[in-house]
């Protein structure tokens, strides 16, 4: 029989709930009713909570955007929903991620080197060059990580994932508003628990002193109270590997987004996988129209769009709509169907979603389960116009079941919610598979953005053994935590502050695959930590200043007038760093230079942002400015005095893209 996955916490509401406006007022047997309302820009959500009091019911939490409340009954609700003001959606609550309840498959180059070898040894940190870490003494003592993702601690090894959570401790869960942590000990897989203890055990692996604390949220409210959470515990990185249903247009907005910027605000960086899009999952292309229905594909006037096997929807989405007018929107309404094999006219609607954006509704249908199909029956999806000018509409949909098994496509499909993040402190990751090799693999999700820029941010290694599967566990979720483990030991070793600074840091150690530059496949490159910090102090003896005669230009990025290593030459991209030989210039001596006396100018920055030299591999990225950059386009200097660090060189990170110009004005020499 057809069955609906346990992919997701129960709602609340229905999409069969009928809401009467004719009282607010609550019957003697009938529940409360539990809605999300969307407040729009210029909107006060306190106003909206303040609604939501007087009509009796209470705020179980909010986020950007969002306001999660308890009203008395569904007449209550109702009324409220129709005397909503403009910009105020009233809706079912929406269940943020998607359970993985499937082991990624591995990529088939691996499977066949498993078949020839066995399993992979040596887990992700010797891929990465964490073991030098470690023997470094680097491993991740006293930084805290925060785990979003699906538990249960039946499948937890005290050897392999380190001490038992402890409920509200160090373990979390937040549904409704309401705490579930129970959850994570009960015993009971609700579909994917398996997926976070995995993810712990990658974490301990690569930073095997760090402190885990483990979050599961339901909606972007509760998102809200989790991430609220971490910060009272002083979390400095929170990993993250989970698809997400569209809250926001593919280009860095939506709520998930604003959490995530709002929590690098705080000194958080966020790392999250970057989604296994990339084949059979997303489909892309304008809105055509056969009859009053969508037309599937780039051409013909086929109304059914089939799946794979079992659907579970990110979304649909036209996100063109989204800055619109209400009354400018395109409303569609989103049918899935069963019906035999190859006769989708001859099905049955099995679940709907008819969200009037006319009305005030986003530009997005989503349906709030999983579906599987019965032996011998396919599901489709119909996609009805109901109004409004599909002129300008590209239905985007994304598929976390089977997969869609018509008209798919990669470019495009990271623009889902917190990978499409603009902000530095958030890295999405894409998988390196099998992780003895340099490739990305076919099945991680690739960019643009829907606003263009480049996704995902870098790429990592991802198909290794893991005890909690008994096998490989392949994906971008398993990538994800390599990087976020990573990112542990640049803060043991002082070498980035925690929030944006640590995300640049880590966008740095990418070695350039794929296009050369900055893509839609790997990102910056293929993350590998550089080798270890020998010292993390800087000469600090009693020095002479020796002056130059004259100022000695050591480094122009502007091609035109190029002076410096040739690597180094060319616009800097936002966040970079330039690791600057100095000791060898101007016949300065190899040994006795603890500091050099420069001039830094900054050109041509395309956005208001600031310059910080530091001595390399000897000073925390972010603790510090040397040079503000007050608007776009200015040309700044100023003279600093910056220590040397590894190798006799100094290091430069400019925020912003453009151009850095170094003069060497002289030196300390040591006495």
């Amino acid at each position: 029989m057809l069955h609906r996955s346990t992919l997701l916490v129960a709602l609340t509401l229905t999409t069969t709930t009928t809401w009467s406006v004719a009282s607010g007022a609550a019957s003697a047997d009938e529940p409360p009713v539990t809605v999300e309302v969307l407040v729009g820009d210029g909107v006060d959500a306190s106003e909206v909570a303040e609604r939501v009091t007087d009509e009796g019911g209470t705020v179980l939490g909010s986020a950007p955007g969002v306001v999660l409340a308890e009203l008395p009954s569904s007449e209550s609700a109702a009324q409220f929903d129709g005397s909503a003001a403009d910009g105020v959606v009233v809706r079912e609550p929406v269940v943020v991620d998607v359970r993985p309840e499937t082991l990624p498959e591995a990529s088939a180059p691996l499977l066949e080197y498993l078949e020839q070898y066995g399993p992979t040894t040596g887990g992700a940190e010797g891929y990465i060059g964490a073991d030098d870490w470690h023997a470094a003494g680097y491993r991740g003592a006293g930084v805290k990580i925060g785990v979003i993702d699906f538990f249960d601690t039946k499948y937890w090894n005290v050897a392999e994932h380190g001490p038992l959570p402890v409920a509200n401790v160090t373990a979390r869960c937040v549904s409704l508003g309401a705490d579930c942590s129970s959850e994570f000990f009960d015993g009971i897989d609700r579909g994917g628990e398996q997926h976070g203890v995995a993810i712990v055990e990658i974490l301990r692996d690569v930073a095997p002193d760090a402190e885990i604390y483990l979050g599961q949220a339901a909606t972007t409210a509760d998102y809200q109270v989790l991430i609220d959470w971490f910060a009272s515990k002083g979390v400095q990185i929170v990993s993250r590997s989970l698809g997400t249903r569209y809250d926001g247009p593919g280009d860095g907005r939506g709520t998930l987004d604003a959490i995530a910027a709002a929590a690098t605000d705080r000194g958080i960086t966020w790392v999250n996988s970057g989604g296994n899009n990339g084949e059979a999952r997303y489909y892309r292309q304008p809105a055509r129209l056969s009859g009053t229905n969508v037309a599937f594909g780039p051409t013909g006037t086929s109304t059914y769009l089939q799946f794979r096997g079992c659907v579970q929807l990110g979304g649909i989405r036209w996100a063109g709509d989204w800055d619109l007018p209400a009354a400018q929107r395109t409303d569609y309404d989103a049918y899935l169907i069963e019906a035999p094999t190859g006769a989708p006219g001859s099905g049955t609607v099995i679940a709907s979603s008819t969200s009037d954006q006319r009305n005030g509704a986003p530009p997005l249908e989503l349906f709030e389960s999983g579906y599987c199909p019965r032996s011998g029956r396919t599901l489709y999806l119909q996609l009805r116009w109901r109004g409004g000018d599909i002129a300008n509409d590209v239905i985007e949909i994304t598929d976390y079941g089977s997969g869609i098994a018509q008209y798919t496509q990669a470019a495009y499909s990271g623009s889902v919610p917190i990978v499409d993040s603009a902000d530095a402190g958030v890295l999405a990751v894409a998988a390196i598979d099998p992780p003895f090799g340099t490739t990305v693999a076919s099945y991680s999700s690739q960019g643009p953005t829907n606003d263009g820029r480049e996704a995902p941010d870098l790429a990592a290694v991802s198909g290794f053994s893991s005890s909690v599967y008994g096998t490989t566990f392949s994906g971008t979720s398993a990538a994800a935590p390599v990087v976020a483990g990573a990112a542990a030991l640049v803060l043991d070793a002082d070498l980035a502050l925690a929030g944006d600074a640590l995300g640049l840091y880590l966008r740095n150690q990418a070695v350039d695959r794929g296009d050369p530059g900055i893509d839609q496949q790997y990102g910056h490159g293929q993350f590998v930590l550089p080798a270890p910090p020998t010292s993390t102090s800087i000469d600090a003896s009693p020095a002479t200043f020796v002056g130059l005669d004259v100022p000695m230009r050591v480094l122009d990025t502007r091609p035109e007038v190029a002076t410096g290593p040739i690597d180094l030459v060319g616009r800097l991209w936002a966040g970079e760093t330039l690791e600057l030989p100095i000791t060898s210039v101007a016949g300065l001596p190899s040994t006795q230079v603890t500091a050099v006396a420069v001039n830094i100018v900054s050109v041509g920055a395309d956005r208001a942002s600031h310059v910080q030299a530091l001595p390399t591999g000897r000073a925390p990225l972010g603790a510090f400015s040397n040079l503000n950059i007050d608007r776009a386009g200015q040309t700044r200097a100023n003279f600093a005095i910056v220590p040397v660090g590894d190798g006799g060189s100094i290091s430069i990170n400019s925020i912003a893209e453009g151009h850095i110009v170094v003069d060497l004005l002289g030196w300390f020499r040591a006495t």
